[in-house]
C-alpha cells in the first residue's frame, strides 16, 4: 500500500514500476465521513489525484505504461429511484455522502488521466465485501465480534444491532479480490465494471470476467427487533 504523500508515492512506483496497480487505500468509513468531511477528502480525493500524477510524469519520462485499478464505490450512486432498480452503469451520481463524493471524484480522476494521458485505468464500483480482519465499526464483523464475546461469555446473549429494515448485498473479499484481478487482466478499457443488486458482478460483465460471484453471495437481512436474544 503506497502512502498518500507525493514523494512517498514517487519513490515507490519509480522503484518498482509494477505492471499494475490496484488503487483501494481510501478512507472508508462511511458515517466518519460525515465527522471528518474534509479529511475524508483529502484522503480520497487528493491521495488519487497524488497516485495518478506519479503515473503520468513517468509515463511522459520513462514511457511507464501500467495498468491501474481504481476502486471507487456502488456508493458514487447514492439516492437511487425505486424505478431505476436494479442500477446499471448508466444511473445518474447522486452521492449521499462525502465519502460517496470522495469515491465520484476518485471516478472522475480516473476518466480524466485516461482521457488526457491515456493512462489505462479501471473503474470498479463494487457493493459491499466483507472477510476476516475488517473493522468492528461495519456491520458483519461487528456482530461477528459479538456472537464470538458471547460464546466466550464475555458478554451478556443479546447482540446489539442498528437499521434491521435494510436489505444489504455482500460478498467474500476473496472473490471481490478475485474479480479485481481478474478485471485488470482481462477486462477491457473504458468499461466500468458495477456489481448490482442482484449479483456481485453485473451480467454484462460475466462472460468478459469468466466468473460469477453470485455462488459465493448472500442476501442478509435481518428481522430482529432492537435487540436480538
Amino acid at each position: 500500500r503506497f502512502c498518500f504523500a507525493l514523494k512517498g508515492k514517487r519513490k515507490a512506483i519509480s522503484s518498482f514500476q509494477p505492471e499494475a496497480i490496484f488503487h483501494l487505500a481510501a478512507q472508508s468509513y462511511v458515517v466518519f465521513s460525515f465527522q471528518a468531511p474534509s479529511a475524508t477528502l483529502e484522503t480520497n480525493c487528493i491521495g488519487t489525484c497524488n497516485l495518478l500524477e506519479v503515473i503520468k510524469n513517468l509515463k511522459l519520462k520513462d514511457n511507464y505504461d501500467p495498468t491501474v485499478m481504481v476502486c471507487t464505490s456502488s456508493e458514487v450512486y447514492g439516492d437511487v429511484k425505486k424505478e431505476e432498480l436494479p442500477i446499471t452503469e448508466n444511473n445518474p451520481m447522486r452521492p449521499a455522502s462525502p465519502y460517496a463524493v470522495s469515491k465520484v471524484c476518485e471516478d472522475m480522476l480516473a476518466l480524466q488521466y485516461w482521457l488526457s494521458y491515456k493512462i489505462k485505468t479501471i473503474r470498479t464500483r463494487t457493493f459491499s465485501h466483507t472477510g476476516s480482519g475488517r473493522g468492528e465499526v461495519f456491520v458483519m464483523s461487528n456482530f461477528a465480534k459479538q456472537i464470538i464475546e458471547i460464546e466466550l461469555n464475555k458478554k451478556p446473549p443479546i447482540i446489539e444491532v442498528g437499521n434491521l429494515e435494510s436489505i444489504r448485498t455482500f460478498a467474500d473479499v476473496r472473490d471481490a479480490v478475485r474479480a479485481y484481478w481478474l478485471v485488470v487482466h482481462k477486462g477491457k478499457l473504458e468499461i466500468i465494471t458495477t456489481p448490482n443488486q442482484d449479483s456481485p458482478i453485473s451480467e454484462s460483465k460475466i462472460p468478459l470476467l469468466g466468473i460469477d460471484l453470485w455462488e459465493h453471495a448472500y442476501y442478509v437481512k435481518y428481522f430482529w427487533n432492537r435487540k436480538a436474544y
